[in-house]
């Protein structure tokens, strides 16, 4: 991640509002998560849609894939509103290999337009893609697979599927249909809003009557006579 001045994250996101209207216009809405989500809800009752992630796909735009996937116009725009190069923290100057960071304005948009020309160029029509996260059709998961490869990405194994009845997109989490979505516990730090979070997230797991339920219900009346409102 690196810190953009602020004269050119201006025209970054202008960029970047211009094309998300664009890619709106596609089906690609990117003001939203929840058709990925759904696509992956459908891959995993069917089996006929591939989830597929990226390892640090922000970090691996690569100057001459946007170089030879853009118009020579859009890439020389692009180009003049990048940082070419970077401080860090101990004084030296360091030239980017990258054509752009977290922190740039337009990068996740870019990323998003490479993997939908990726997804396009090897026949998927029913593609939906959301920065790194992309579900297509199954058939067209190894091809896309080999093409991005090409243009310097790297496929996280471990969060994309195309066998089976497992899929996870943008966070949700599906098997055969059903939503297996976990809950996140991201702080053990033991102050009763967090405890409370922490109860919220169990209860909402958890079948009525059982015994993880029980067990929060009596934190809970202990919490409530203190004021807090789960």
């Amino acid at each position: 991640i690196a810190c953009e001045n602020e004269a050119n994250s201006a025209f970054q996101l202008a960029f970047d509002s211009y094309a998300k209207r664009r890619l709106a216009r596609k089906g690609q809405d990117l003001r939203c998560q929840e058709r990925n989500q759904h696509e992956a809800y459908l891959g995993s009752c069917s089996g006929d849609i591939a989830t597929e992630d990226f390892a640090s796909a922000s970090d691996t735009v690569a100057l001459a894939a946007v170089a030879t996937l853009f118009d020579p116009d859009w890439y020389r725009y692009l180009s003049g509103i990048r940082s070419g190069l970077g401080r860090l923290p101990d004084g030296s100057v360091l030239k980017y290999e990258k054509f752009s960071s977290m922190g740039n304005g337009s990068t996740f948009t870019i990323e998003t337009l490479i993997f939908a020309a990726c997804a396009y160029a090897v026949g998927s029509r029913a593609f939906q893609i959301y920065g790194d996260d992309v579900t297509l059709e199954t058939e067209y998961s190894v091809p896309f697979r080999k093409l991005t490869r090409f243009f310097g990405f790297t496929i996280n194994s471990e969060k994309s599927y195309n066998t089976g009845l497992y899929r996870e997109s943008c966070g949700k989490h599906y098997v055969g249909g059903e939503d297996v979505t976990p809950f996140f516990v991201r702080s053990l730090k033991r102050h009763k809003p967090n405890l409370c979070h922490i109860l919220n997230g169990l209860v909402s797991r958890t079948t009525v009557g059982s015994q993880t339920f029980r067990f929060c219900q009596k934190i809970y009346q202990q919490l409530k006579t203190e004021g807090f409102k789960l």
